[in-house]
């Protein structure tokens, strides 16, 4: 590995000289190499911690899964449609509301989802 490598990750890595000339220590060098054991440990530690707490999360009933209200928002919308349709309002104003419903964009926004969190298999 050349200097020019091991420089570029002892700065993509946040090391910090650790000499007061600005030089670094052969331990800079290793974990800009091979990279921080503890660092990446730690790492880990918090991503469980986050999925724990999303798991949690779920089983107290604190999220709902975006599935789910995918559903029931498009169940709704339907209903809501089938009597805009079947009312006795003005067609130009059922056409301004069904164009309301066609223009809402929350469902898009749940299409952005892509990672869920399963429960915990009683663990």
């Amino acid at each position: 590995m050349d200097a020019k490598t091991i420089r570029r990750r002892i700065k993509t890595n946040g090391i910090e000289p650790s000499f007061e000339d600005g030089t670094f220590s052969t331990m800079d060098i290793v974990r800009s190499i091979f990279g921080d054991l503890a660092g990446e440990k730690l790492r880990i530690a918090r991503a469980d911690a986050d999925l724990k707490e999303a798991q949690l999360a779920i089983l107290r009933k604190e999220h709902i899964p975006a599935d789910a209200v995918k559903q029931a928002w498009a169940f709704h919308t339907l209903q809501t449609r089938n009597i805009v349709m079947h009312s006795e309002a003005a067609e130009p104003l059922k056409r301004e509301l069904l164009r309301q419903f066609e223009t809402t964009p929350l469902l898009e926004k749940f299409d952005t989802v892509e990672a869920t969190v399963e429960q915990p298999s009683g663990n």
